[in-house]
């Protein structure tokens, strides 16, 4: 049960890369997603998919701004003003053309 468990984290945390897997460990975790946000369903969503489509996948997201017409919604935020990872999908002309991952350390 034990390594199954720590496989699932692996599994998890390497969408934020190795920082996902060690930073972790020093810098605790606070992260608070949206609530309907699943990890699967955002690692599947490809570049392109419209914002319909991504509200289907992921739900509606925490936060959204604009910027530079490129609009970011984000799908998570610290709970605590602290480390936590990052999940935001960035759409220009209403269509996805880039989704962020990382573990921020605060």
């Amino acid at each position: 049960m034990l390594a199954s468990s720590g496989l699932l984290y692996a599994h998890y945390s390497l969408v934020d890369g190795i920082k996902g897997l060690v930073f972790p460990i020093v810098f605790p975790d606070s992260t608070v997603y949206a609530p309907n946000y699943r990890e699967d369903a955002f690692r599947k969503l490809g570049l392109g998919v419209d914002k319909q489509e991504a509200i289907r996948a992921l739900g509606p997201p925490l936060e959204k701004d604009t910027c530079d017409g490129l609009e970011r919604w984000r799908y998570s935020k610290s709970a605590s003003d602290s480390h936590y990872r990052v999940r935001q999908v960035i759409f220009k002309n209403g269509h996805v053309v880039e989704r962020t991952a990382f573990y921020l350390v605060d």
